[in-house]
């Protein structure tokens, strides 16, 4: 087939007609940039849900096998992080697209609103796997001695969030570069 004159000019009137349109603003905004980030929150909510139905539905059923409590409370621990995981990188990606090219806004805000949550998120996803560790070590005491099981459980199970809870936090901080030195003084 020839490529005619006609059909190469229809093309080019259809591509600067859709540069004209998506470059329109709203807000600030290009109209291509809303509809990517709609885009791209709406692929970030597919895969979450295609994670819960299959992939978690075909590990969940492997470790119901298992006789072991551990490996099913490890995979309770990690699975809502994980879902939260994957939704804010979806908005993170998102919201870069958003602020693309627009001015007047930080550039380093995007950057560091994502290292807060994805610090936040870690903290919860360790601070959650506590029990596990706690439910374990509470079996491997009380082996030998069953009157052991649950002395020490609540006390280790405390101190180790607060201890999750107080590093995570500092460590979040300083990565955003907040003087941490100063709270450190203060908890020692």
């Amino acid at each position: 087939e020839f490529v005619t004159d006609r059909d190469t000019l229809e093309q080019n009137q259809a591509i600067q007609w859709l540069e004209r349109t998506l470059g329109q603003k709203l807000f600030g905004i290009s109209l291509w940039q809303l509809i990517l980030a709609f885009l791209i929150i709406v692929v970030g909510t597919f895969i979450r849900r295609l994670l819960q139905t299959y992939v978690e539905a075909k590990i969940a059923a492997l470790f119901e096998k298992t006789k072991a409590t551990w490996d099913d409370m490890l995979f309770e621990a990690i699975r809502r992080p994980l879902n939260a995981f994957i939704m804010m990188g979806a908005i993170h990606i998102a919201a870069f697209i958003l602020v693309f090219r627009i001015e007047r806004f930080p550039s380093n805000f995007i950057g560091k609103s994502y290292t807060v949550c994805l610090g936040i998120i870690i903290i919860w996803g360790v601070y959650r796997l506590v029990d596990v560790v706690a439910n374990y070590l509470d079996e491997v005491l009380s082996k030998d001695d069953t009157e052991l099981r649950g002395q020490f459980t609540p006390l280790a199970t405390r101190a180790m969030r607060i201890f999750i809870v107080v590093i995570g936090s500092l460590t979040v901080l300083a990565t955003i570069g907040v003087n941490v030195n100063g709270l450190i003084g203060g908890l020692a």
